[in-house]
This record gives structure tokens, C-alpha cells and sequence, in this order.
């Protein structure tokens, strides 16, 4: 993995999920997949945890939901030089 897509993905680690739904609403399509369908509901109180805690609560795969949004990320941000 590339030095971009590894401070992104620690980035995103550290994220709460407000920040992370906020910056990209669409990425709740992520723990949708999980069987997760209302986040702010069942994983966290007020979506002040990171996304690290979130993921301890409910159980998702933690390192999959990361390669998922740095995917996410990565397609929908221009590179530099692009």
C-alpha cells in the first residue's frame, strides 16, 4: 500500500463517524453492507466515537470497512498531478 493510501486509511481510523459522514454521506452505504442501516442509532451515541470504536460496538470488520472507504476516497478525490 502507498504512503497516501496508508496515512488516509489511519486518518479515516481516527475519524469520528460524524466527521467521516459529514465529509462523505454516501459511505454509510458501507455499513449498510454490514446489516448496519442507522449508525448513529446502533453504534454510536451521537456519532462522537471513531470510527476504531464504532466498529468495536458493532462488530464490523474494521479493517474491510477501511479498505472500503479508502477505495471510496481515493476513486472520488483527484490525485495530485491528475
Amino acid at each position: 500500500m502507498d504512503i497516501e493510501r496508508e496515512g488516509l486509511r489511519e486518518r479515516l481510523r481516527h475519524m469520528t463517524m460524524r466527521e467521516l459522514l459529514d465529509q462523505d454521506p454516501a459511505a454509510a452505504a458501507v455499513f449498510e453492507d454490514y446489516g448496519i442501516y442507522e449508525i448513529e442509532v446502533t453504534c454510536t451515541k451521537e456519532l462522537e466515537e471513531t470510527l476504531e470504536d464504532a466498529a468495536a460496538i458493532c462488530g464490523f470488520d474494521l479493517e474491510e470497512a477501511l479498505d472500503r472507504l479508502v477505495a471510496r476516497w481515493t476513486e472520488r478525490v483527484p490525485t495530485a498531478g491528475a
